[in-house]
């Protein structure tokens, strides 16, 4: 059976389809909330026909009405989509908060969004970040990202830098590459975060090892400056080069440096001409290079820029 908001689908994927179980229709008849679900579910899989829509609606509301969260949580959905039942914002809204207050996860991410965003009710931010705090304490990180979002950008009255900083951390120490490259950036300016140059260090390498581009491009500049880690000029150019193969911004004018510092002119040339084809402006530093070099080394470091712009496109056209 196919729904739109995947109502059913998402929490019952290892249900076993059960067909008409008669062992599963007694306890369902005699009360049992999960065989009511569970029927409701074998309803649901078995077609989009009105007579299974109707069953899959009465052993859901049969289970709702005996306080069944799961249940619950899906007649809130079906009333938001007007699945079987009437569109209702106001009985979806009802059945979210019931499955919500029992302290079901989905529930509560449903009733952070809708008042984040409106929908059937009035915005409240206050009340949004409330029920994606209690989503985001069982786990879910969608409700974490949402809060990041509402405390870093939401309202005034609702701001908070310790929350998002909090929660940033939650995300990145459970693999998100952007909370990551954040934490990393907050430990380095010491905003929001203690500064601490190594652990910057640590969790910007973390980041750039998932490529996240900007994180390999910071985490080269700081193995060029020796920023929280050694100096180590080809660990640097390493990193830069991860970058500047996703087309981050100003990779090429760092690799350029760093090639510079190597005694490379050639290289360090191409670089910056790379760079300066994309915008950013490096003819200063072109002209300047080009007094220490001879025709025929500008000649070639040229070629060389018409060759890494060719690797950039080939790769940015194998991307998409």
């Amino acid at each position: 059976m196919q729904i739109r908001t995947g109502v059913i689908i998402f929490f019952c994927a290892a249900t076993v389809l059960l067909g008409q179980d008669p062992e599963l229709i007694k306890r369902a008849e005699a009360g049992d909330t999960e065989a009511q679900f569970e029927l409701a579910v074998t309803y649901a899989s078995e077609g989009n026909e009105p007579e299974n829509v109707a069953g899959m609606v009465k052993w859901l509301r049969l289970a709702a009405d005996q306080g069944y969260a799961k249940a619950q949580y899906v007649l809130g959905n079906l009333h938001a989509d007007g699945f079987g039942v009437p569109k209702d914002d106001v009985e979806a809204l009802k059945w979210y908060h019931l499955a919500a207050e029992q302290g079901f996860v989905g529930a509560e991410y449903t009733l952070g969004f809708k008042y984040e965003n409106g929908e059937g009710v009035p915005e409240d931010q206050v009340e949004a970040a409330k029920w994606y705090r209690l989503a985001a304490e069982q786990g879910n990180d969608l409700a974490a990202r949402r809060l990041v979002i509402i405390y870093t950008w939401g309202d005034i009255w609702i701001k908070n830098r310790v929350e998002a900083a909090r929660w940033t951390r939650v995300l990145a120490e459970k693999g998100d590459a952007e909370m990551q490259f954040k934490v990393g950036r907050m430990l380095n300016s010491g905003a929001d975060l203690p500064e601490d140059q190594r652990e910057a260090t640590k969790w910007l390498r973390m980041a750039a090892e998932q490529g996240h581009s900007e994180a390999q491009h910071y985490l080269g500049v700081r193995f060029r400056e020796g920023k929280g880690v050694s100096k180590d000029l080809w660990e640097a150019i390493k990193w830069l080069l991860e970058a500047a193969d996703q087309w981050y911004p100003g990779s090429q004018r760092e690799l350029a440096l760093c090639y510079q510092a190597s005694g490379d002119a050639i290289e360090a040339y191409a670089r910056m001409n790379v760079a300066a084809a994309r915008g950013l402006s490096s003819d200063w530093w072109i002209d300047l290079a080009a007094k220490k070099m001879t025709s025929e080394q500008i000649a070639e470091a040229q070629n060389r820029s018409t060759e890494i712009w060719a690797a950039l496109e080939a790769r940015k056209k194998s991307d998409e």
